[in-house]
């Protein structure tokens, strides 16, 4: 999800209105078709191919918007849950819980067994506004086992809620600021998913504890401040940043960036890039002026992690904590990035364990990940809100 515009809406303060129906009386020609609506069927091809390619789900709120007509494309939806891109189950997982098909609680059931902890979530939500009776026991079973405690919570929520029960404070600060009653835009609920709460991460004494070799962020630690990292290194790369070759704002290049990892592979070479707030990005450049930016996104780390190169990109900024694990695969001329893993919220700590295990501490809490994508929660040593 774009976070610049996350932040816009979560600076404002105020639940976004629906888009209004478009008035193209007056239009004519090609601009009717400009601003003609699209039907479901259209909008959610978009939005599966947004989520595809920018990583971004914010489209399936279009969907939502639509109301009864979106109902048409339910079945689709349905399909989408098994879709290899996580991105794209998450959409279709919480756009599918704001239809009116309660006769699909199954499918919805489906997804608290998924990898992604924010598919699990979101099915959480969308089995308690549907108070599927039929999904008590494996909401029970998810409450018992999910190593992420906010799922265990949203579960236990959603059990309460199917049984008309009233839920306690504690247990709703635990789940976050995701009740019904906050939802009064279909947008609200793609960017409040990313606003996880105060620092929940480990303390360093504790982190210290775990015997790991850390990769430190070099915006904590760069010792000639700025860019210079980039200049000394990369000097060829750095001067196509400057001058411009990638548009500034739009590349997430400015003066505040410093390199979190690098890897030269034939003639290419791909830079990580961080700042400390909406800066940075995975960049592959492949001759003196080429340059393309794969993901632009902070990225904290990028590294290789049992034979695979990985990008750790998070923010932690006005409320927003998220995190991601990315895989950046192909080879010169050739290069993709997939999500691998949606951490608990921003990385502040991480690296490889003797045993190949990949330790994260985040905003949210720190994890273990394992070869197989099994996730350890280590928490942070304090209770949880409410307990």
């Amino acid at each position: 999800m774009t976070w610049r515009w996350l932040c816009f809406v979560l600076s404002c303060g105020q639940p976004v209105a629906a888009e209004p129906e478009l008035d193209v009386s007056a239009a004519s020609g090609s601009e009717v078709k400009l601003l003609e609506k699209k039907s479901a069927a259209e909008t959610l091809r978009d939005a599966v191919a947004v989520a595809r390619e920018d990583r971004d789900i914010d489209r399936f709120t279009k969907l939502v918007a639509l109301g009864k007509e979106a109902g048409t494309v339910s079945e689709e939806l349905v399909g989408l849950l098994d879709d290899p891109d996580p991105n794209v189950r998450l959409g279709a997982c919480l756009t599918l819980g704001y239809m009116d098909r309660v006769d699909l609680w199954p499918q919805l059931t489906r997804c608290l067994k998924d990898q992604d902890w924010r598919v699990s979530f979101s099915a959480c939500l969308g089995l308690s506004r549907w108070k599927a009776e039929g999904a008590l026991d494996s909401l029970k079973e998810l409450e018992k086992s999910h190593w992420y405690p906010r799922v265990r919570s949203a579960a236990e929520y959603a059990m309460m809620s199917i049984r008309n029960e009233k839920p306690n404070d504690g247990l709703v600060a635990r789940v976050g600021p995701l009740i019904d009653d906050n939802l009064s835009s279909p947008r609200n609920f793609l960017f409040i998913y990313f606003v996880l709460g105060e620092d929940d991460s480990m303390a360093d004494e504790a982190v210290e504890k775990l015997g790991f070799q850390q990769k430190k962020r070099p915006f904590w630690n760069a010792g000639s401040g700025g860019n210079g990292s980039v200049e000394l290194l990369f000097p060829l790369e750095y001067q196509v940043l400057s001058k411009g070759a990638v548009a500034a704002g739009k590349a997430g290049w400015d003066d505040s960036c410093e390199l979190s990892g690098h890897r030269k592979v034939g003639g290419d070479t791909l830079l990580g890039l961080c700042t400390g707030d909406w800066g940075g990005g995975l960049f592959v450049f492949s001759g003196e002026d080429k340059v393309e930016r794969l993901l632009q996104e902070n990225i904290l780390g990028f590294f290789e992690w049992n034979g695979r190169w990985v990008a750790l990109s998070g923010l932690n900024h006005l409320g927003i904590d998220v995190g991601m694990v990315y895989e950046v695969v192909g080879e010169p001329g050739a290069w993709q990035v997939r999500l691998m893993h949606a951490l608990p919220g921003c990385p502040k700590q991480f690296g490889v364990m003797e045993d190949g295990r990949l330790f994260v501490n985040t905003y949210g809490g720190a994890v273990i990940i394992g070869k197989d994508g099994k996730f350890e929660f280590l928490g942070s040593g304090k209770a949880e809100p409410g307990k």
